[in-house]
């Protein structure tokens, strides 16, 4: 990867929503930045991110490796996607039960429930 280059920046822009990038996209950038800038640059050199997209409500990070500070960065900010809105970047209140994207309450589509109920049902279905 070109860490000078901000094409691998643009990438990631483009390929979540709106409202993730504003609310951390440029941190979450030099986080992962500043990680890379730790490692040999043969390492930097062979680092690719290969796929940066929105799954089932939250971020997805698919990268050709990884180290530990890595994978805690992208733990991270998946977490902090699902509870962010798609839309505005304000902290999510509902979840759009067609594609479980993340939502404030200005933003949220008809089909969408209030986050608190997402979660419970979420979890009584894993305890059933």
């Amino acid at each position: 990867m070109n860490l000078a280059s901000n094409e691998w920046r643009e990438q990631i822009k483009k390929s979540i929503p709106k409202g993730w990038w504003k609310a951390f996209g440029e941190r979450m950038c030099d986080d992962l930045q500043n990680a890379l800038l730790k490692l040999p640059s043969a390492a930097i050199e062979n680092f690719e991110i290969i796929e940066v997209k929105d799954k089932l409500g939250s971020l997805r990070f698919n990268t050709n490796w990884q180290t530990n500070e890595i994978i805690s960065i992208m733990t991270r900010y998946e977490d902090l996607s699902a509870k962010t809105c798609c839309a505005c970047g304000a902290p999510a209140t509902k979840v759009s039960t067609e594609s479980m994207s993340p939502w404030c309450d200005r933003h949220a589509p008809l089909y969408s429930i209030p986050f608190n109920e997402y979660i419970y049902h979420s979890i009584r279905e894993v305890n059933i």
